[in-house]
């Protein structure tokens, strides 16, 4: 039972929240940032954030623990990881991110400065 939580629950959570609004969009600082305050705020209302980040709380419980959450959970996080690779990819063509590494975002993030920095300007 406790996969399906990870498969049916949380991923859908994560495609949800963090990836579709990414997703083919020329600006994915602007919509990453759109979709963070929103989530933020409803979390609040709804007083869900005093819980955390169901990934988070998953990954730092079951992965010590058990190999089978331990390769779903960093799963997701690679799927997490790749689309906000794709989408700084995309806002670099677009124009909307500037490349500072001298290359393309990877899959780790490694030119994904310009994402980062804009989020300490927020």
């Amino acid at each position: 039972m406790g996969y399906e939580v990870v498969d049916e629950v949380v991923g859908p959570l994560l495609e949800r929240r963090w990836l579709d609004p990414i997703q083919n969009s020329p600006d994915p600082v602007r919509d990453l940032k759109a979709a963070f305050r929103k989530y933020v705020e409803e979390d609040i209302a709804s007083g869900s954030y005093v819980q955390g980040c169901p990934l988070n709380n998953l990954a730092q419980e079951m992965s010590p623990l058990d190999n089978g959450f331990r390769a779903r959970i960093d799963g997701l996080y690679g799927r997490w990881r790749a689309s906000i690779a794709d989408a700084l990819r995309q806002g670099m063509k677009a124009g909307s991110v500037r490349s500072t590494g001298g290359g393309e975002p990877d899959g780790d993030l490694g030119y994904g400065k310009e994402f980062a920095n804009s989020l300490k300007r927020w």
